[in-house]
């Protein structure tokens, strides 16, 4: 979630960070990518694939209209591998897990009130 923080009007267009190449990163607005005096928050949803395993921590850059940069951390990973995870998990176990029964392979899954927009 981005948090609308004293600005009548802002248009989101977020920028990749620049020093780790060019990742195949998209990113959605669901509800728009304007943030202003009626809308308090914004949810943007970062999308990522790749045919061979890699993981990525970066940062989306976002600009105000007077050039001011903010950054939001993200993280990402094509493998189905906790021990390539497992920084991602460490930093976020308020929010992931681990379902662990025997016989099955382990699955992550994230806390449903973890994705509430109040952070209740």
């Amino acid at each position: 979630l981005i948090c609308h923080n004293g600005y009548e009007n802002l248009e989101l267009d977020p920028k990749i960070a620049s020093e780790v190449g060019k990742l195949p990163i998209t990113w959605n607005f669901p509800d728009g990518n304007n943030l202003g005096v009626t809308k308090q928050k914004l949810k943007i949803e970062a999308m990522f694939s790749n045919s061979k395993p890699l993981s990525f921590t970066t940062h989306f850059d976002f600009y105000d209209d007077e050039g001011n940069k903010f950054s939001i951390p993200i993280s990402g990973t094509t493998d189905n591998s906790v021990f390539t995870v497992f920084s991602f998990l460490q930093r976020n176990s308020d929010e992931y897990g681990l379902e662990i029964e025997e016989g099955k392979p382990i699955k992550i899954f994230q806390d449903a009130s973890s994705d509430r927009e109040d952070g209740k």
